[in-house]
């Protein structure tokens, strides 16, 4: 048997099981029930999505990650579409992020230099990968003539230890 004697742990469980007992709420739980609820603040996570703005020249700063928060990227969207006249010196785009001190790339598409191309390509983490704080999350990619519109989304959530 296993005897719940914290108050606050008996009204979380009771508020977050949505528990409406008429006798009140069973501070000994049998053997054969187990609660199990994250008590901890520190992984509550606040979900929101991050969309670019159309890029037609140079790297963009997508999002910039603040002091006092954790952020985690679970899905990157990245697209973009340039006429027969782009000359792209890169040959890709991609979504960067600075994770463990080393800006990686999260998402890329090649892109063809001179070539009228649309693509798009999504990719989804099955683990979310953390972005260090006070870091830049860029779209990169440069052209040198032409027309290239690039933009990208960004899935990820929040967390305030």
């Amino acid at each position: 048997m296993v005897l719940i004697q914290n108050a606050e742990a008996i009204k979380i469980i009771r508020d977050e099981c949505r528990l409406s007992l008429s006798e009140g709420f069973p501070q000994v739980l049998g053997g054969t029930v187990l609660p199990v609820i994250d008590m901890s603040p520190h992984f509550h996570r606040k979900p929101f999505t991050i969309n670019s703005n159309p890029v037609t020249t140079g790297a963009a700063t997508i999002y910039t990650t603040v002091a006092g928060e954790e952020v985690y990227i679970t899905g990157v969207q990245l697209s973009f579409v340039q006429n027969v006249t782009a000359s792209t010196p890169t040959g890709q785009i991609s979504v960067t992020a600075v994770i463990d001190g080393t800006t990686v790339p999260l998402a890329s598409v090649a892109v063809l230099t001179l070539t009228a191309m649309t693509q798009s390509t999504y990719v989804q983490f099955a683990n979310p990968i953390k972005v260090d704080v006070a870091t830049a999350i860029i779209l990169t990619g440069t052209f040198a003539a032409g027309a290239m519109s690039r933009s990208a989304t960004i899935e990820c959530f929040r967390v305030t230890p």
